[in-house]
């Protein structure tokens, strides 16, 4: 029987070592191998020969600078009768074992052991991956979590929580379609994840709900987890696609819609033509509108102003049409209006109602821009008419703005003359009392017809341009500085610019540029001197200057007609024409 057990311990794929301790001064020193099996040969690579009766340090020279005391374990397995079984790597084997050691009797032991590297290398690789997963997991900016077989949240990552707004505790353990799901789309949501438990892989994207209830938009991932076939859980992958959803839906609403007036566009408005042309909308009206002025406004008051006209009519327009009507901005100031199922009296209707919005608008005076526009109109009875009903309003349109151009621009000139008299309540008493002195003057000047015409719109629009300047400037009762003296100069330049928007004044164009120049040159803006300044910016001249003499200003005070006298004659040859001077004076003396 004993040799069956040692032909089964022989054979047996576990390894197998009898040993005898030695002591020295009764302590542990080393041990002796008396018998070992075919497996422990195969596992160390050492005979059976060249084992028995070999001390384990002679075997393996340096095993006592391993980390692991192996001859002090052992010792007290063959003194203490311990029994011991562990798993330990060897350094200077570079390998893994599992071993039981038990001592049959006093200075013996025996140890049983298989070598574990491979398996020990498995789970090694197996906790890598697994920590590489765990980093990725807990550091991903995808939000993640991980949920049961019944939706229930077992981890969630910093992104998760983040997106959502929630803390760690306030997930665990709750359905995922509680946490993230929408009043309005808790179903949808609950359709999803039935799916991924069906079809093991979602994607899609759609709207889901933080805690606060703000609503995201966000691509969504889940992944059915199944171990050995068997289902384990899902994960649920988030990635927030709002900002990129809000940029998308702005580039498709401004594809259709013109960015300053929020109206439809030009291709918007042309596709519906398209759209509706063969439907059963006719007849099919088309009112076209411009509105008057833009460029006059964008030039003088600049394109904030423009805008702002733009917006404003926009507006009236919106409130003045029927909610099944199209209404679009397709050219600069140019806007269409497309009326389905009308007929002449119902988009007359709709351009009176425009009309008269206008007109109360402006009895309103909500912004200080006057509001303008020409309009036209054509009605389609078919599809084959469409295109000469559009050529047709636009025809009306440019007739009626011809007729209207200079009814506009005369508006607007007395409109900007009203707000520069708001911001400069002295021009107008000013120009006033300049006339009745032109008049009492006039007949000695030998004026032509046209310098006539010409010297009195420069009286009344010489200062058309202080509306550009600041008004804290203007009304300043001080004394300007040098940086704000060269600001108010500008305006003779910036009333130059303005009079080529009016055809009313455009002729004075160059008289209101020069009239600020001096005899001698020493004027502005241009510097230029004698006759090369035009007759009228040298009258004009001297008409401004005795009546600030005569009626005094901020800075000086009111002077007598000796005093205003004496101070022309000083003057003569510098500031003033030295021939109107004595004109003047004769005039003045006689007065």
């Amino acid at each position: 029987m004993d040799e069956v057990y040692r032909e089964i311990l022989n054979k047996s794929p576990i390894g197998y070592a009898y040993h005898k301790i030695i002591l020295k001064d009764g302590k542990p020193t080393d041990f002796i191998y008396i018998d070992v099996n075919e497996a422990f040969e195969n596992l160390l690579g050492l005979s059976k020969k060249s084992v028995i009766g070999k001390k384990f340090t002679e075997l393996f020279p340096g095993i006592e600078n391993d980390e692991f005391d192996w001859i002090g374990n052992y010792g007290r397995v063959a003194l203490e009768g311990i029994t011991l079984n562990f798993e330990q790597y060897s350094k200077l084997l570079d390998r893994w074992y599992r071993v039981l050691a038990f001592s049959p009797e006093r200075m013996y032991f025996v140890t049983f052991f298989v070598d574990i590297t491979r398996e020990k290398n498995i789970i090694k690789r197996l906790e890598t991956t697994l920590k590489k997963q765990q980093i990725l997991f807990y550091n991903s900016q995808s939000a993640i979590a991980y949920c049961d077989k019944n939706g229930s949240i077992l981890e969630a990552n910093d992104s998760f929580l983040k997106l959502f707004g929630y803390d760690l505790e306030d997930v665990l353990g709750k359905n995922i379609d509680d946490i993230v799901s929408c009043p309005t789309n808790k179903d949808k949501v609950i359709d999803i994840t039935k799916k991924v438990f069906i079809e093991e892989f979602v994607k899609n994207s759609d709207y889901r709900c933080k805690k606060d209830g703000t609503q995201i938009y966000v691509e969504i991932q889940a992944v059915l987890v199944k171990i050995d076939n068997n289902l384990d859980g899902c994960f649920a992958i988030y990635r927030d696609l709002t900002k990129e959803r809000e940029e998308s839906e702005k580039l498709e609403y401004y594809s259709f819609h013109d960015e300053l007036t929020g109206l439809y566009n030009r291709r918007y408005f042309f596709e519906e033509v398209e759209r509706i042309k063969n439907g059963r909308s006719y007849p099919i009206s088309f009112i076209s509108v411009d509105v008057d002025g833009l460029k006059v406004i964008n030039d003088v008051f600049g394109h904030s102003s423009g805008d702002l006209l733009l917006k404003t009519s926009a507006s009236v327009l919106r409130t003045s049409i029927r909610s099944e009507d199209i209404l679009a901005r397709v050219g600069g100031d140019e806007f269409l209006i497309m009326v389905p199922n009308s007929n002449d009296k119902i988009v007359e209707n709709i351009v009176q109602r425009i009309k008269l919005s206008f007109e109360n608008y402006n009895k309103r005076k909500l912004t200080d821009i006057y509001l303008s526009f020409s309009i036209g109109y054509a009605t389609a009875n078919n599809s084959n008419e469409i295109e000469n009903a559009l050529k047709l309003a636009d025809e009306r349109l440019y007739s009626e703005k011809i007729k209207r151009k200079k009814e506009y621009t005369d508006i607007l000139l007395e409109e900007i003359l009203v707000k520069l008299e708001l911001k400069d309540n002295f021009l107008s008493v000013h120009c006033k009392r300049m006339e009745r002195l032109l008049e009492k003057v006039e007949s000695f000047l030998n004026l032509s017809d046209e310098q006539k015409v010409n010297l009195k719109l420069l009286i009344k629009y010489h200062d058309i341009g202080k509306l550009l300047i600041p008004e804290e400037l203007l009304l300043n009762s001080g004394t300007l500085n040098e940086d704000e003296k060269k600001i108010v100069m500008k305006h003779s330049e910036f009333g130059y610019r303005m009079a080529f928007s009016f055809p009313k004044i455009s002729q004075i164009a160059d008289l209101i540029l020069k009239h600020h120049e001096r005899w001698d040159g020493k004027g502005y803006p241009l510097g230029i001197a004698d006759n090369e300044i035009p007759l009228e910016c040298r009258i004009i001249s001297l008409l401004e200057s005795i009546d600030l003499m005569a009626n005094g200003t901020p800075y000086h005070r009111v002077k007598t007609k000796k005093e205003i006298i004496d101070e022309l004659i000083e003057n003569k040859g510098k500031q003033f024409d030295p021939e109107l001077v004595e004109i003047f004076v004769k005039v003045l003396d006689i007065a």
